[in-house]
């Protein structure tokens, strides 16, 4: 493939996903504004960090569970700094500054903002990363009845987009580094974890 054709091809990927952006963000009312800013704030690490370290503490046996408190919490700050990291890298513009600028400006559209208006470090969603590594972990260390941990994170995805800090290509693209880094840290050392203890 040339190099024009992967330039088309991430054209045609990113206006889709800011056409994605104004269709999902566009919906909104003002009794829904709070419930999504409440539902955002639990893709901040140290929450989502924290309830699964709770349910951890309740649902483990005591024996093992400092190794599993300490396996969640290396995969939880591998997350947070992979995402620290490629926003840096990657340096994409947030909805609000994005649609400034006139060229981007879409006609009778405006971001609708819930909270501090976020202009820089769009990609990857921190939140998101955190609540998929959060919900991933939840499942390998406390049972597949914890799946629905999966249908809170997607709904703190959403939320990012909703608030207007986020393009839906950062949610799901960090959906899955949140997942991946969960499984990449989780499953190995889960696994490393049980051998031990049958030595």
């Amino acid at each position: 493939m040339s190099d024009s054709s992967v330039r088309q091809a991430f054209d045609a990927l990113i206006g889709l996903d800011r056409t994605l952006f104004c269709a999902l963000n566009a919906i909104h009312a003002p009794w829904a504004d709070p419930i999504f800013w409440l539902l955002t704030q639990f893709g901040q690490g140290w929450l989502s960090g924290g309830l699964l370290l709770a349910g951890i503490m309740l649902r483990t046996p005591k024996v093992g569970r400092r190794r599993v408190i300490g396996i969640c919490l290396a995969a939880m700050t591998a997350g947070g700094l992979t995402g620290q990291v490629l926003k840096r890298a990657v340096g994409r513009y947030r909805p609000a500054r994005y649609f400034d600028d006139p060229a981007a400006a879409i006609a009778g559209f405006q971001v609708h903002v819930v909270g501090p208006v976020l202009r820089h470090n769009s990609f990857p969603s921190g939140h998101a990363i955190a609540a998929f590594c959060a919900a991933t972990l939840a499942v390998i260390f406390l049972g597949k009845r914890f799946w629905p941990a999966f249908l809170v994170a997607a709904a703190v995805a959403y939320s990012r987009i909703y608030v207007g800090a986020h393009f839906p290509l950062d949610v799901i693209a960090s959906a899955a580094l949140g997942t991946g880094i969960a499984l990449a840290i989780g499953l190995p050392l889960k696994a490393i974890d049980k051998g031990g203890e049958n030595v």
